[in-house]
Protein backbone atom coordinates (compact mmCIF):
# COMPACT_ATOMS: atom_id res chain seq x y z
CA UNK A 1 0.00 0.00 0.00
CA UNK A 2 1.20 3.42 -0.96
CA UNK A 3 0.92 6.73 1.43
CA UNK A 4 1.72 9.87 1.01
CA UNK A 5 1.03 13.27 3.22
CA UNK A 6 1.16 16.80 1.95
CA UNK A 7 -0.10 20.89 2.77
CA UNK A 8 -0.95 23.89 0.96
CA UNK A 9 1.54 26.33 1.00
CA UNK A 10 0.91 28.34 4.27
CA UNK A 11 0.00 24.78 5.63
CA UNK A 12 -3.41 25.45 6.53
CA UNK A 13 -4.54 22.69 4.36
CA UNK A 14 -3.13 18.97 4.97
CA UNK A 15 -3.90 15.83 3.15
CA UNK A 16 -3.31 12.19 3.21
CA UNK A 17 -3.72 9.13 1.34
CA UNK A 18 -3.26 5.02 1.60
CA UNK A 19 -3.93 3.95 -1.29
CA UNK A 20 -1.80 2.67 -4.53
CA UNK A 21 -2.73 5.49 -7.43
CA UNK A 22 -4.53 4.41 -9.97
CA UNK A 23 -2.53 6.54 -12.40
CA UNK A 24 0.56 8.92 -11.48
CA UNK A 25 1.98 11.06 -14.12
CA UNK A 26 1.84 14.05 -16.23
CA UNK A 27 -1.45 15.92 -17.78
CA UNK A 28 -0.80 18.21 -20.54
CA UNK A 29 -4.36 20.07 -20.64
CA UNK A 30 -5.21 23.49 -20.60
CA UNK A 31 -7.08 23.58 -17.91
CA UNK A 32 -3.91 22.09 -15.87
CA UNK A 33 -1.77 24.30 -17.57
CA UNK A 34 -3.65 27.13 -15.70
CA UNK A 35 -4.49 25.37 -12.64
CA UNK A 36 -0.45 25.21 -12.12
CA UNK A 37 0.55 28.00 -13.94
CA UNK A 38 3.32 25.67 -15.48
CA UNK A 39 3.80 23.61 -18.90
CA UNK A 40 1.89 20.69 -16.92
CA UNK A 41 0.46 19.31 -13.38
CA UNK A 42 1.65 15.99 -11.79
CA UNK A 43 -0.93 14.11 -10.28
CA UNK A 44 -1.86 11.22 -8.80
CA UNK A 45 -5.22 9.49 -9.13
CA UNK A 46 -6.21 7.49 -5.54
CA UNK A 47 -9.53 6.29 -4.14
CA UNK A 48 -11.67 9.04 -2.48
CA UNK A 49 -12.29 6.74 0.31
CA UNK A 50 -8.58 6.30 1.25
CA UNK A 51 -7.89 10.13 0.78
CA UNK A 52 -7.94 12.89 4.01
CA UNK A 53 -8.27 16.13 4.55
CA UNK A 54 -7.90 18.44 7.56
CA UNK A 55 -8.93 22.01 7.21
CA UNK A 56 -11.24 23.83 5.48
CA UNK A 57 -10.83 24.52 1.85
CA UNK A 58 -12.59 26.90 -1.12
CA UNK A 59 -13.87 24.45 -4.36
CA UNK A 60 -14.11 26.20 -7.99
CA UNK A 61 -15.93 24.05 -11.17
CA UNK A 62 -14.67 23.72 -14.25
CA UNK A 63 -17.18 22.89 -16.62
CA UNK A 64 -14.89 22.86 -19.56
CA UNK A 65 -12.68 20.21 -19.84
CA UNK A 66 -11.42 17.50 -21.87
CA UNK A 67 -13.74 14.52 -20.94
CA UNK A 68 -16.86 17.01 -21.30
CA UNK A 69 -17.60 16.85 -17.67
CA UNK A 70 -17.21 19.25 -14.55
CA UNK A 71 -13.60 19.17 -12.72
CA UNK A 72 -14.11 20.87 -9.02
CA UNK A 73 -10.64 22.16 -7.79
CA UNK A 74 -10.27 22.19 -3.78
CA UNK A 75 -7.71 25.03 -2.36
CA UNK A 76 -6.95 26.89 0.39
CA UNK A 77 -8.51 29.84 1.30
CA UNK A 78 -5.86 31.28 2.80
CA UNK A 79 -2.57 30.87 -0.13
CA UNK A 80 -4.92 29.64 -3.47
CA UNK A 81 -2.73 26.79 -3.11
CA UNK A 82 -5.18 23.75 -4.94
CA UNK A 83 -4.39 20.41 -3.94
CA UNK A 84 -6.24 18.48 -5.76
CA UNK A 85 -9.65 18.00 -7.93
CA UNK A 86 -12.48 15.80 -8.25
CA UNK A 87 -13.78 15.37 -11.92
CA UNK A 88 -17.46 14.11 -13.28
CA UNK A 89 -16.16 11.92 -14.94
CA UNK A 90 -13.79 9.98 -12.41
CA UNK A 91 -16.81 9.62 -9.53
CA UNK A 92 -15.21 8.04 -6.06
CA UNK A 93 -11.40 9.31 -6.66
CA UNK A 94 -9.26 12.73 -6.40
CA UNK A 95 -6.39 13.73 -8.49
CA UNK A 96 -3.37 15.12 -6.08
CA UNK A 97 -1.43 17.90 -7.50
CA UNK A 98 1.75 15.32 -6.37
CA UNK A 99 3.30 19.11 -6.07
CA UNK A 100 1.78 19.45 -2.70
CA UNK A 101 3.33 16.41 -1.24
CA UNK A 102 5.45 16.28 1.53
CA UNK A 103 9.55 16.58 1.31
CA UNK A 104 10.22 13.47 -0.70
CA UNK A 105 7.00 12.48 -1.21
CA UNK A 106 7.32 13.99 -5.32
CA UNK A 107 9.62 11.30 -5.64
CA UNK A 108 7.37 8.21 -4.91
CA UNK A 109 5.88 9.22 -7.53
CA UNK A 110 7.14 9.04 -10.67
CA UNK A 111 5.20 9.50 -13.26
CA UNK A 112 3.73 6.46 -15.16
CA UNK A 113 1.85 8.12 -18.00
CA UNK A 114 1.61 11.66 -19.55
CA UNK A 115 -1.74 12.19 -20.99
CA UNK A 116 -3.12 15.01 -23.52
CA UNK A 117 0.76 14.74 -25.29
CA UNK A 118 -1.46 16.31 -27.95
CA UNK A 119 -1.22 19.77 -25.69
CA UNK A 120 2.23 19.43 -24.52
CA UNK A 121 4.64 22.32 -25.39
CA UNK A 122 6.58 21.92 -28.44
CA UNK A 123 10.09 22.43 -26.11
CA UNK A 124 8.85 19.79 -23.64
CA UNK A 125 10.26 16.05 -25.55
CA UNK A 126 8.42 14.50 -22.80
CA UNK A 127 9.86 12.04 -20.57
CA UNK A 128 10.47 8.96 -22.40
CA UNK A 129 11.59 5.69 -21.37
CA UNK A 130 8.76 3.37 -19.94
CA UNK A 131 6.41 6.30 -19.42
CA UNK A 132 3.66 5.68 -21.57
CA UNK A 133 2.05 8.72 -23.75
CA UNK A 134 -1.36 9.15 -24.61
CA UNK A 135 -2.92 11.70 -27.29
CA UNK A 136 -5.53 12.30 -24.84
CA UNK A 137 -6.93 9.63 -21.94
CA UNK A 138 -5.28 6.71 -21.90
CA UNK A 139 -8.19 3.86 -23.09
CA UNK A 140 -9.96 2.17 -20.48
CA UNK A 141 -9.77 5.29 -18.07
CA UNK A 142 -12.77 5.62 -16.18
CA UNK A 143 -15.13 8.41 -17.65
CA UNK A 144 -13.07 8.09 -20.81
CA UNK A 145 -14.75 7.54 -24.53
CA UNK A 146 -14.13 7.74 -27.81
CA UNK A 147 -13.93 11.39 -28.13
CA UNK A 148 -11.19 11.62 -25.48
CA UNK A 149 -8.98 8.72 -26.66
Amino acid sequence: MTTGSGSCICGAVKISFDDEPMIQGLCHCGNCKKITASAFSTNAVVSESKFKVDGEVKTYTINTTGSGMPATLHFCPTCSCVLWAVSGSNPGYVTIKTGVLDEGGLDAFAPGAEVWVSKRATWYAGVGGECAAFQKMPPGFPGVTDENV
